[in-house]
């Protein structure tokens, strides 16, 4: 069994999910995703998580159990929170200007 597909997704406020047979819709404040679903997985939606689960313990079944969880938890943050990039800068000599939608790196010894 996977590690990653045992733990159950938390569904926020604002997010509905719904099912169909061949796919998980899923609409939040930021729009709406849908995520494919494989026959060898099992759902259980409740009303603040969703739970993915093996029915058949195949190699294929196992594979994807996994991947589908963490796709169904992907397509959740997206549709709450939308997509950001976050960048660290470490280091001893440098320096970063913000300007107008550039940013200028001045790095050297």
């Amino acid at each position: 069994m996977s590690r990653v597909g045992n733990n159950p997704i938390i569904v926020p406020e604002g997010v509905k999910i719904e099912k169909n047979s061949s796919s998980l819709l899923i609409n939040g404040p930021k729009g709406k995703l849908s995520v494919n679903l494989f026959e060898e997985l099992d759902l259980k939606i409740d009303k603040d998580s969703i739970g993915v689960s093996v029915k058949n313990d195949d190699t294929h079944s196992r594979a994807m159990h996994g991947t589908v969880r963490q796709l169904i938890s992907n397509a959740i943050e997206g549709v709450n929170s939308g997509f950001s990039k976050h960048l660290e800068i470490v280091g001893v000599v440098y320096i970063v200007n913000f300007i107008v939608i550039l940013l200028k790196f001045l790095l050297g010894f």
